[in-house]
């Protein structure tokens, strides 16, 4: 992973464990395990992203599902907007679109592999959707 790819609160793994990003260096970050927080800084290179998956997009609160032939779609809403994520089977690849509450869209179609890249979308997008692994 990059630094430059990452956020504060951003999911990642870090010695196989879900875990938070707490501060950003160039090229080190600190982490928060659960409510332990490890004192010191990590270097990036211990550090590998968070894949979605349809089990990590359900236990994120998934309000409905949408089905066709050859994808699954996952839409929330909020009070700041709504998202839809479609998960092609063909290519294993998760497409997000965002809207705000004007219906604007602000995103469609952008193709996404890890959850920090949808924490991203979502707060680019101004959608308060709280994400939480742990």
């Amino acid at each position: 992973m990059n630094t430059r790819d990452l956020r504060i609160d951003d999911f990642v793994y870090y010695a196989d464990k879900k875990c938070k990003i707490r501060e950003i260096t160039r090229s080190q970050v600190a982490i928060c395990m659960g409510k332990l927080y490890r004192f010191g800084l990590v270097d990036i290179s211990e550090i590998q992203p968070v894949p979605i998956t349809d089990e990590l997009l359900e236990k994120i609160g998934v309000k409905e599902k949408i089905r066709e032939d050859h994808s699954l779609g996952y839409r929330f809403v909020s009070d700041t907007g709504y998202v839809l994520i479609w998960h092609a089977y063909e290519t294993g690849k998760y497409i997000i679109s965002t809207l705000d509450n004007t219906s604007s869209i602000i995103l469609a179609g952008k193709r996404i592999s890890y959850i920090h890249q949808l924490q991203h979308e979502l707060y680019d997008a101004g959608i308060d959707i709280k994400i939480e692994l742990e």
